[in-house]
């Protein structure tokens, strides 16, 4: 999944703990226009942080949680100034298991 929009999160160095929220839209029974299944909400996550070459690296605080499809990752300004993304393991209350990406987090000083 390739979230909406083409608005950036922008982390600066003294960037900790703020909250972002990302939702996951359920599809309708007579259309794919959701990105999880009709009758389904997420049970479980795990939220990761990648760099640009995919390794996974500190800047997430707490555990990120879930409440009506609603996820709420905090952010820290990461190791180093450069392009992030957070991928997102979704378990859905089915045991189906998808993937998402939010791939426009810059951190830098501004």
């Amino acid at each position: 999944m390739n979230f909406k929009g083409n608005k950036e999160i922008t982390l600066q160095p003294n960037d900790a703990k703020v909250n972002y929220n990302f939702t996951f839209t359920v599809a309708t029974i007579t259309g794919n226009d959701g990105f999880l299944p009709y009758g389904t909400s997420i049970d479980s996550l795990v939220v990761t942080l990648l760099d640009e070459d995919g390794a996974s690296v500190e800047g997430i605080y707490g555990t990120p949680t879930v409440s009506s499809n609603i996820v709420s990752v905090k952010l820290n300004y990461p190791p180093s100034a450069g392009r992030y993304s957070l991928q997102f393991i979704l378990t859905l209350d089915d045991g189906e298991v998808i993937e998402a990406d939010f791939t426009r987090i810059i951190a830098r000083d501004l």
